[in-house]
């Protein structure tokens, strides 16, 4: 009985691998389309991971909560006399300012992220990110010349630069002492851009923000659960954007693909008549198909994910990375930390592999379950 199945598994394989030989532009043309389709989402769906992973990662080391001044809508400098009155609010452990803002420097055209640290910085010293290096060419040792609001230059001295696996959230990152900000920005002691607090217990954040917006009503509290919730937003709102306008294209392709595999010719119509009225049942038909169709569509399947994975995380990801990440000057160029996310492959599997099977199935079963006298 076990050498039987064998022998029927086997010449029944055997067969399919005829009727693929039998067509092969066909079927090369079909796994060309089906591997584009995959490598589309795929895309879309792991650079969509690649964003959210850092987000999280950003994220974990922001304060719990941050509080900013404002003027007309527009942010201002907070006063460091709010420190102490903020910071002995029940439920805060710790309130700090902090110094940060944008440089933009018109040599370029370019905007940096400049950040004031209390670190092992020296007047004068500096970190950079890797797309401030790579724009000015700049190593460990050089000197990068800036003016300050006065239009008065002023030199750093690169101290370091921030490693590679960094380059997403520090590209353009420029760290320097807490004095050397408040030279280039001219801000004077005792005002900071705003202040961070740290809230241990969650449940007692919102409370601690209205008490903040009751006592000064032109203040702006920033909760970090809130920030994250918006930037997912804003991250999902673009690739949902993206993928309704790419979505044109691939039905495109998808329509012609079920067209061919659903369409049954006259001479396929013979030859499953003639299957049946050689003893075929109709499971061994739909097996037929299915081992056909599955082959291809599997292959062009794993394809696909496997060019799209390295298109994200090897390449990082240069045909669609610009669309979903935004605007800027300097992008990072470095690849994405390696991550393999289940639930989006999985996704993939079952927009892409099920709907392709079904139609490829669904005309088999009708034309197999018919009299074979019909034809």
């Amino acid at each position: 009985m076990m050498n039987s199945t064998l022998l029927r598994e086997t010449l029944l394989v055997d067969y399919v691998y005829t009727r693929l030989r039998r067509s092969p532009l066909k079927w090369s043309g079909m796994t060309l389309l089906f591997t584009l389709v995959t490598f589309c989402y795929g895309s879309i769906f792991f650079f969509s991971d690649v964003l959210e992973k850092n987000i999280d990662l950003w994220l974990k080391n922001a304060p719990d909560m941050v509080v900013q001044m404002q003027r007309g809508g527009r942010q201002i400098d907070t006063s460091a006399e709010l420190l102490p009155v903020i910071g002995h609010l029940r439920g805060v452990a710790k309130a700090e300012g902090r110094l940060w803002g944008y440089y933009y420097d018109a040599r370029t055209r370019t905007a940096y992220s400049v950040i004031g640290v209390d670190d092992d910085l020296a007047p004068g010293e500096a970190i950079v990110g890797q797309g401030i290096a790579r724009l000015w060419q700049l190593e460990a040792g050089d000197d990068l010349a800036l003016a300050d609001a006065n239009d008065t230059p002023v030199l750093f001295h690169i101290k370091a630069l921030f490693p590679p696996e960094t380059e997403m959230v520090s590209t353009d990152l420029l760290q320097i002492s807490r004095n050397d900000f408040r030279q280039l920005f001219q801000i004077p002691a005792g005002m900071f851009t705003d202040l961070a607090l740290t809230v241990p217990r969650q449940i007692e954040q919102t409370n601690i923000a209205a008490k903040i917006k009751e006592r000064y009503p032109t203040s702006r509290v920033i909760i970090r659960q809130n920030l994250q919730n918006t930037y997912t937003m804003i991250f999902g709102w673009r690739t949902a954007i993206f993928l309704i306008i790419s979505l044109v294209g691939l039905f495109a392709l998808l329509t012609f693909a079920i067209d061919q595999l659903s369409g049954l010719w006259s001479g396929e119509r013979k030859e499953i008549a003639l299957l049946r009225s050689l003893g075929w049942t109709t499971t061994m038909v739909i097996r037929c198909r299915l081992y056909e169709v599955g082959v291809v569509i599997l292959f062009s399947w794993l394809c696909g994910t496997v060019l799209a994975w390295c298109h994200i995380f090897l390449l990082g990801g240069g045909l669609i990375s610009q669309i979903l990440r935004g605007w800027s000057t300097i992008f990072p160029e470095a690849g994405f930390y390696p991550m393999f996310d289940v639930g989006s492959v999985g996704l993939l599997f079952c927009i892409t592999v099920l709907p392709l099977l079904s139609v490829s199935l669904l005309p088999i079963w009708k034309i197999a379950s018919a009299d074979p006298e019909a034809f």
